[in-house]
């Protein structure tokens, strides 16, 4: 991050912007696709596609911040990073036909500041989770093999950027303010919901099409990540949740708070 930038590339005086501002830019740092959804648009993805390959992406990270400063009282907190992270993950999963493996880079570390997983100096005090090194756990102990088509019945709200981190690289004019992804394995159907809206909750009702159901309920797993203010509060950037929601004969019904990532798991037949 190397300052702050209209959407036309000029320069966009600190004093102005706000924490809301930078949050939600470093949340939507991923291109999308015509209907707002994080989407990954790289050259060697096609080339891959063309050549029968699959790809690891190894050198992806969303944990920093550029200490400058005029712009350090604009940090709005790691969280924005995690949730950050969790729009790249389903930007991976719609890759999934081509990327095969992801991990983040700088994973672990005890020096730099975009390590995922923080390691004492000494060796002593326990490793610490960056809330992209949280989401993306969370990610990797519920996701299927399979990805399934999601059809939206109502349109998508829609963000738009009003900084940018970069003259040259800009994020997207348009962003999706829910991101759904739906994967499968034998035994469950995985949705990875997130909400990236930095105020308002947002409900959802979840109508499943040829997948019948193996019980009355289903689980999830949550992460909502935290501002600043609210770290202070709380003592940590993220707060974790998990419970379960009722099969219903009109769908499921699920509630998504504002800045979160949930991750329903549906058994079955």
């Amino acid at each position: 991050i190397n300052g702050l930038y209209t959407p036309d590339g000029e320069a966009f005086p600190p004093q102005k912007a706000t924490e809301k501002q930078v949050w939600d830019t470093l949340v939507h740092s991923t291109e999308t696709d015509a209907d707002g959804l994080a989407q990954w648009h790289d050259k060697a993805i096609d080339h891959a596609r063309d050549l029968g390959f699959k790809l690891a992406m190894t050198e992806w990270n969303l944990n920093g911040w550029l200490a400058i400063k005029e712009y350090r009282q604009l940090w709005p907190g790691s969280g924005g990073c995690g949730l950050g992270a969790a729009v790249m993950l389903n930007a991976l999963l719609r890759r999934g036909d081509i990327v095969e493996m992801a991990t983040q880079s700088m994973l672990v570390g005890k020096s730099w500041g975009i390590a995922g997983i923080r390691v004492a100096k000494d060796g002593v005090a326990p490793p610490t989770y960056a809330p992209s090194a949280e989401v993306t756990t969370l990610y990797r102990k519920h996701h299927g093999d399979r990805r399934l088509q999601v059809h939206y019945e109502t349109k998508l709200p829609l963000w738009q950027p009003e900084v940018c981190f970069s003259k040259e690289y800009r994020v997207t004019e348009r962003a999706a303010l829910v991101d759904a992804v739906a994967t499968r394995d034998d035994k469950h159907l995985y949705l990875h919901l997130l909400n990236t809206d930095y105020n308002r909750p947002c409900r959802l009702t979840v109508r499943l099409e040829g997948l019948p159901v193996a019980e009355e309920e289903a689980a999830f797993y949550r992460l909502r990540f935290l501002t600043k203010d609210e770290t202070m509060q709380n003592g940590s950037p993220t707060d974790a949740g998990t419970g379960t929601v009722p099969m219903q004969q009109n769908g499921i019904n699920v509630e998504l708070p504002s800045r979160s990532a949930t991750i329903l798991v549906i058994p079955l037949q």
